[in-house]
């Protein structure tokens, strides 16, 4: 069985666990981390994922410093104002040297997961805290909530996609159908159907709404190795289903 970690979270829990803020007095203060000390955190973390799951293979993703998404809209991830933590990048090198680690060009580490997991089709189990892999069929375990392997077969992820498509994600800043969260967006899926066509009535009938609709299905949309070119190393661009429905 393969793991599939979602590096990302575990670099920057690691990094931020570590920093210390010290007051010096005279309205001077610094912050100091210690990077060893992140690391053993990284190396202890990714062990007790590795005995509760049982792997026989670990593959650490982690998140290009480039991002496709902000070549097809620049606003993406833009209402994070927040600073990495001190240590993260010196962190997130030792890991891509010292860790059995992927990085694809233009890829978060969600894509590389959503990929290879699709790709070994059966033989992999995704490892993050972040819900938007519910796109990805396949197995998936919770870190936060050991003991739990969950399964999402393909419609519920097609589902779970369309909901997105309408919802946006605020958190990346994909601003979505106005006044539609999570639960309406489910709630209009399941009265009018689970298909493209409830995602385009949702935004309305003029070219702007449908060109909304089919940026943020792309912007939401973890991809699948369908979604990747492994030759050219490159984005195949989401597109809609010719059938209207999963």
């Amino acid at each position: 069985m393969k793991l599939l970690i979602d590096g990302d979270i575990l670099l920057y829990k690691a990094a931020s666990r570590v920093e210390k803020i010290f007051d010096w007095g005279d309205d001077l203060w610094s912050i100091a981390a210690d990077l060893r000390e992140a690391q053993g955190l990284v190396t202890c973390a990714l062990a007790e994922i590795e005995s509760d799951l049982g792997s026989e293979e670990t593959v650490f993703c982690i998140s290009d410093s480039k991002n496709f998404r902000k070549d097809i809209y620049p606003e993406y991830k833009g209402n994070r104002n927040n600073r990495k933590p001190l240590c993260y990048a010196a962190l997130r090198d030792w890991a891509m040297k010292a860790l059995p680690s992927v990085c694809w060009p233009k890829l978060e580490a969600d894509d590389v997961m959503g990929i290879m997991a699709t790709a070994l089709r059966g033989g992999t189990i995704i490892v993050t805290i972040d819900k938007d892999l519910k796109c990805i069929p396949g197995r998936h375990y919770n870190p936060d909530k050991k003991g739990v392997v969950t399964t999402v077969d393909p419609q519920e992820a097609y589902e779970f996609h369309l909901t997105q498509a309408i919802a946006g994600d605020s958190t990346d800043n994909i601003k979505g159908v106005p006044g539609m969260g999570m639960v309406k967006a489910e709630r209009l899926l399941k009265k009018h159907g689970f298909t493209w066509q409830t995602v385009l009535d949702a935004y309305g009938d003029s070219d702007q709404g449908r060109e909304d609709a089919l940026l943020n299905a792309r912007l939401t949309k973890i991809l699948t190795d369908r979604e990747w070119d492994f030759t050219k190393q490159e984005v195949v661009m989401w597109t809609p289903p010719k059938e209207l429905s999963c």
